[in-house]
């Protein structure tokens, strides 16, 4: 191929191959001015000359000495350093440079163009590594065979001076102070469908309590303004699975026992993408809905949650839903009257008793001195019924939180008492304690007490009453009758028994208290080499007799020299 490049421009070939990093860019950019063209033109000139102006970052030569393990372990050292906002941030060149001075690789096995080769190769470069993975399709059987369900805020509303207010700069990531009321939107799709259900509530943050109230109204018939509206909203019934994110309300023990009671099957996912449709429901309701509140501001959260009712019915009734082709109710009630598998399950009770099921399994709870248990961080008083039991079963439902339900703890069917926290003053003290220095007011005397104090006193009336005092022993053999048994009495003749032995030790004290003295030299040595481990009487009169009569001292003799003892 002819190169197309003026023939002026070979006179600069040999500068241009010599230029440093340094002022190579500045008199590359004096040479495309000279000839009136762009940077990347004048690198083309360059390429179709033989002269590579700089090495490709994504080309290297392969080092033989450095294995794809290792490779490997250069990619996880980069990822150490990955954010959720810029993804990988540390270069290739310090991804070397730490791994060469930690003895990970070699010294000058790996340049960056390589390492940077061998990532574009399996996919694993910087552009590449965040991308998201292919999402699968995920399937259900028809209406209500699953639902879905999530919690999102309401953005740019929150609550002031229980007045709700519009903020134009309340947004995801720069949410009100910690335990400021905020406006909390539930939403429950049918998967099959797209049928929805929209929940508004007014809380600090996301909650279990939150979370089955809106699980009870989507469940339920719906209503509006008192009158049940289900021939025109109809979407109603328990599901066979539930998808929920993984939340604190939604893991918590009183959902798993409340929806295996129900027959539902719970699905934790574990990401945003396993329950993407109710994801994009959120977004979509934000702009049918909530984008209308501007223009007419909110009056209460029970009118707000009265108009999402009556919106999201009209919505289901007309809007087609892309990927059905038809209205999302329409969809429900022809797929719901044609399959028998999918009638509705519905909840027979109110929300009254829904909430009394919806309670934590009994936890034994041991009972203090002054009756008080403690739970989930807060001191409770027990009934007057129960403040002799050692322990007791306590329970909570999330729509009465902090009151907790307290019953005998051997007894499951026995009736159950709701119980208050006690309330603390500014030491940390029960406000209904007693006072020092103040008069006394005990607690009311059980009955068990009453009967032990009263016993205490029994016996002094008693003797006084009499004047004596009661006979409680020396008289029971004469209750006893006489033995029957008319059998000879033979004796069974056993020799004397041994002489029973002291300890070494025992028998030289008693030598000792015997002579009345210390003990000489000679002495010590003597009852050392007469006393065993066991010492009879016999042994020690002997010992004492013989020092009394006095001891022969030994006489060592000296050995002579080079002999030995």
């Amino acid at each position: 191929m002819t190169a197309m490049y003026p023939p002026r421009f070979v006179e600069f070939l040999e500068e241009l191959r010599d230029l440093g990093p340094g002022d190579g860019p500045a008199r590359r950019r004096e040479i495309a001015a000279l000839f009136g063209v762009s940077l990347s033109t004048l690198s083309r000139w360059c390429r179709a000359a033989g002269l590579r102006v700089r090495e490709r970052s994504d080309q290297g030569e392969r080092r033989v000495q450095v294995d794809e393990e290792k490779l490997k372990e250069l990619f996880r050292l980069q990822q150490t350093g990955r954010t959720l906002k810029h993804g990988v941030q540390m270069p290739a060149k310090d991804v070397i440079d730490i791994a060469e001075k930690n003895g990970l690789i070699p010294e000058g096995a790996v340049t960056p163009n390589y390492f940077n080769a061998w990532l574009r190769a399996q996919g694993f470069s910087r552009a590449e590594v965040d991308t998201p993975e292919p999402h699968v399709d995920l399937v259900s059987l028809g209406p209500q065979h699953v639902h879905q369900a999530d919690f999102s805020l309401s953005i740019n509303w929150k609550v002031e001076k229980h007045q709700i207010v519009y903020e134009h700069w309340v947004y995801k990531n720069k949410l009100p102070p910690a335990g400021v009321p905020r406006i909390w939107r539930f939403m429950l799709v049918d998967h099959a469908t797209g049928y929805f259900f929209p929940h508004y509530a007014i809380s600090p943050g996301e909650s279990l309590k939150l979370f089955l109230e809106g699980i009870y109204r989507g469940w339920s018939v719906k209503e509006l303004g008192g009158q049940p509206i289900q021939g025109q909203y109809p979407f109603r019934g328990v599901p066979r699975i539930l998808m929920v994110d993984k939340g604190p309300g939604m893991k918590a023990g009183i959902t798993g026992d409340l929806m295996e009671r129900l027959g539902v099957t719970l699905n934790i996912c574990k990401g945003s993408r396993s329950k993407g449709q109710v994801e994009s429901l959120m977004w979509w309701w934000e702009q049918r809905f909530e984008s209308r509140f501007r223009l007419q501001p909110l009056e209460s959260i029970e009118r707000l949650n009265e108009e999402a009712v009556e919106f999201a019915a009209w919505l289901c009734s007309k809007e087609v839903h892309s990927r059905t082709g038809a209205t999302r109710r329409a969809k429900w009630e022809f797929h719901l009257n044609r399959s028998f598998e999918t009638q509705l399950r519905m909840l027979n009770i109110d929300f009254e008793t829904f909430t009394r099921i919806a309670m934590s399994e009994p936890q034994r709870c041991r009972v203090s001195g002054s009756g008080v248990v403690m739970f989930r961080s807060q001191k409770y008083r027990v009934p007057a019924q129960l403040i002799e039991a050692r322990y007791v079963a306590v329970q909570y439902s999330p729509f009465e939180f902090p009151k907790v339900t307290v019953r005998a703890w051997e007894q499951a069917d026995a009736p159950g008492f709701l119980c208050e926290p006690i309330e603390l003053d500014e030491f940390g003290f029960p406000r209904d304690g007693v006072v020092i220095g103040q008069e006394y007011r005990s607690h009311e005397h059980t009955e068990r007490r009453r009967m032990v104090a009263g016993a205490e006193t029994w016996l002094k009336d008693y003797q006084r009453g009499t004047g004596e005092r009661l006979q409680t022993r020396g008289y029971h053999l004469e209750r006893v009758e006489a033995s029957g048994i008319k059998s000879a009495e033979q004796e069974i003749e056993t020799a004397a028994p041994a002489a029973p032995g002291i300890s070494k030790v025992r028998a030289r004290e008693e030598v000792l208290a015997a002579i009345a003295r210390p003990f000489t030299k000679a002495e010590a040595e003597y009852l050392n080499s007469v006393f065993g481990a066991v010492v009879t009487g016999a042994e020690i009169d002997a010992a004492i007799e013989q020092i009394e009569q006095g001891l022969a001292a030994r006489v060592l003799s000296f050995p002579k020299a080079g002999g030995s003892l």
